[in-house]
């Protein structure tokens, strides 16, 4: 162990993915078409005319002003960033001390626990039903005014369950609680649920959103903050400055202009997840989780044996060999119709 390894991060295990190399990608709940084929010329020529040779805006205001117009927002609601990930880094910055409580589901998006435990923080995981795997913000609101939680993570519709939770509940949780609230929605444009007409109202409440997911640019890590303007001057004090850089900022903006052709993607691809559904949900032993994303959890007790076909067959899926409450678990991210149909000749060939 490092010496000068600060004592709080000994226990942490970095996130890891596999890297070997596959034909078919189901394991990261990517848009599965590229729209660098798709808008190859409208992003060229926006390109061309970014200044590499010169900062970007420092505080990616031409794409805050796009966002602003495209969302019915004011430019002040809205803080962009590195990926969410980013985002949810300056929350933590501007707001968590060492110790304090922060309350969120189980399962869900892992790197919750590592920025909270990187910060110093007491995460606290609300558990899901262990057979259902639904969680219920009830017991989300209980346990955080229990533990007097300084800030409440949830994932809408949640990674890795799919499960959605509607603007009612979650707005009860905001009134029934003094905490924070973050919002994650990034799956947001297969669910269709949003909270950000909500930020202005509610000085409490953070929404996250992200260009990796329905507008197919994860390569591109661009992700946006959405919350009352108290809240974005606050966490503008921890942003670095040209925290995001020119080519970025310009190929989500030329994304912005062609929300269409991603709406059509979106709902492509939602048609395609309930082909799935129907196709898996006959076979025996195979429990399939209600979805509200562009993935499926799967539960079966020949998880293990799909996932070696899967990578025989050079197709990555997610799978959770540890024990707890994803134990045979599957997450298989929605393809294009013949990377689908490669999945399910696995289905097939196990179930044989």
């Amino acid at each position: 162990m490092n010496p000068y390894l600060r004592k709080n991060l000994e226990a942490i295990t970095p996130y890891t993915i596999d890297t070997t190399p596959y034909e078919v990608y189901l394991h990261a709940n990517e848009n599965p078409f590229n729209p660098f084929r798709d808008l190859k010329e409208e992003i060229m020529s926006a390109l061309f005319q970014c200044n590499g040779n010169r900062y970007p805006s420092i505080n990616a205001a031409p794409l805050r002003q796009a966002l602003a117009r495209d969302l019915n927002l004011l430019e002040d609601q809205i803080i962009c960033g590195n990926g969410s990930d980013e985002i949810l880094q300056m929350i933590l910055q501007a707001f968590i001390d060492p110790g304090d409580p922060i309350v969120s589901l189980s399962p869900t998006f892992g790197m919750y626990r590592i920025f909270a435990e990187i910060q110093g923080a007491n995460f606290i995981p609300v558990e899901a039903n262990p057979e259902t795997l639904q969680s219920s913000l009830v017991e989300l609101t209980k346990r955080a005014n229990e533990e007097k939680a300084k800030l409440i993570v949830i994932c809408n519709p949640n990674n890795p369950t799919g499960q959605g939770f509607t603007k009612k509940e979650i707005l009860t949780l905001v009134h029934e609680t003094k905490s924070l609230v973050l919002v994650d929605e990034a799956y947001m444009e297969f669910y269709g649920e949003t909270l950000i007409d909500q930020t202005m109202n509610h000085p409490r409440l953070i929404v996250t959103r992200t260009f990796s997911k329905a507008f197919g640019l994860a390569g591109i890590r661009v992700g946006y903050g959405i919350a009352n303007p108290s809240l974005i001057e606050a966490l503008d004090r921890v942003r670095a400055p040209y925290n995001l850089n020119a080519a970025s900022q310009t190929i989500a903006m030329v994304a912005l202009k062609n929300r269409l052709l991603f709406d059509k993607q979106v709902a492509f691809l939602l048609q395609e997840r309930n082909r799935l559904e129907t196709s898996l949900k006959d076979y025996p032993g195979v429990s399939l989780f209600p979805s509200e994303a562009n993935f499926l959890l799967v539960r079966t007790e020949n998880a293990v044996d799909i996932e070696t076909a899967c990578k025989k067959s050079s197709i990555q899926i997610r799978g959770y060999q540890s024990a707890g409450l994803l134990k045979n678990c599957l997450r298989i991210s929605v393809g294009k119709p013949e990377e689908n149909d490669r999945l399910l000749q696995i289905f097939q060939e196990v179930h044989a």
